[in-house]
């Protein structure tokens, strides 16, 4: 049976790298963030192999894919995420987090099941699981490859992917240390130290929690692929049954198709360890997020998120 590890994990955690290192396995296959990139229509969007999407090899395969299952293909738009509309709001409502005062599993998925049952969104979603169906297929075709790694992060994707027909479904958690994830959010969202570590909890919480849903899945911490690279490589590759390939020093060695963050576009395949929080963040802010954590797990001193976050601060 053919396998897909899915990458769950906050923005800013990693996931462009992972993808590059585990597209270097001979049996693994991946194109990183397989939902499309909404890129303008003066925009001249860029594979990591250097072509436009249009151009590039890999998607126009997709495209014959689709043409060949009466599928129409978007180069923007893949109709492989779940979102079930273009107002975020109203899609977060409709298959993703509910109100954050609610968070309740059982809650979301009496959503789903109600959502499901009415006509227009029931063929939406059927559509969209084909479409990922063909999708998959056409990577599988394309590549010769047994696995195939979606890195799309969100895990209220997972609850979709369960229903994609004879495919086995398994997890890699990666997690990023929160004071990396705020320095990341200061500089592109514009958020504060607070928000986004408040911001950094709920996902990790909402990770675990859906995780918890009987899904197989191993812990990735994105500082273990930067210092300890083969050994981490090994474990995941353990887990999702491929054998052991090594890391041989560049990602660039071999052929990538992967969408993502800007990182696709660079020449160096070296790996490039980034703690940049430790220098840039402002002490007080450091302390202050390291002390709020502490808190954290002092009063949820059983929850799995706290022995995660008891690891960044002992490392501080």
């Amino acid at each position: 049976m053919k396998k897909i590890a899915y990458i769950t994990s906050s923005s800013f955690s990693g996931s462009t790298l992972l993808s590059f290192l585990m597209n270097m396995h001979p049996n693994i296959f991946t194109i990183g963030e397989m939902d499309g990139w909404n890129y303008g229509p003066n925009e001249s969007f860029l594979c990591s192999c250097g072509e436009t999407l249009e151009s590039c090899p890999f998607f126009t395969s997709v495209n014959e894919h689709f043409l060949s299952n009466n599928i129409k293909f978007d180069f923007r738009n893949f109709n492989t995420s779940f979102s079930l509309s273009n107002n975020a709001f109203i899609a977060r409502l409709l298959g993703k987090e509910m109100p954050f005062w609610i968070n309740s599993s059982l809650l979301e998925k009496t959503r789903d099941k109600i959502v499901n049952l009415i006509p227009y969104y029931n063929k939406a979603i059927k559509s969209k699981l084909s479409a990922n169906d063909v999708f998959i297929k056409a990577a599988f075709e394309y590549s010769g490859c047994d696995v195939f790694v979606d890195a799309c992060k969100d895990p209220f994707r997972l609850r979709y992917l369960k229903n994609v027909p004879m495919l086995d479904l398994e997890v890699i958690y990666l997690v990023r240390d929160f004071r990396g994830f705020i320095l990341s959010c200061k500089k592109n969202k514009g958020w504060n130290w607070r928000t986004s570590l408040n911001i950094w909890i709920r996902q990790q919480k909402t990770i675990l929690r859906i995780l918890d849903e009987s899904l197989p899945y191993i812990k990735i911490h994105y500082e273990d692929i930067i210092n300890s690279t083969d050994e981490t490589l090994a474990s995941i590759y353990s887990f999702i049954g491929v054998q052991d390939n090594g890391f041989t020093g560049d990602f660039r060695s071999v052929e990538h198709h992967v969408l993502g963050n800007d990182m696709r576009l660079k020449q160096s395949g070296q790996i490039q360890k980034n703690e940049r929080w430790k220098k840039e963040l402002p002490i007080n802010e450091l302390q202050e997020a390291n002390n709020y954590a502490e808190r954290f797990i002092k009063k949820n001193p059983m929850h799995p998120l706290s022995s995660i976050m008891s690891r960044y601060i002992n490392e501080k």
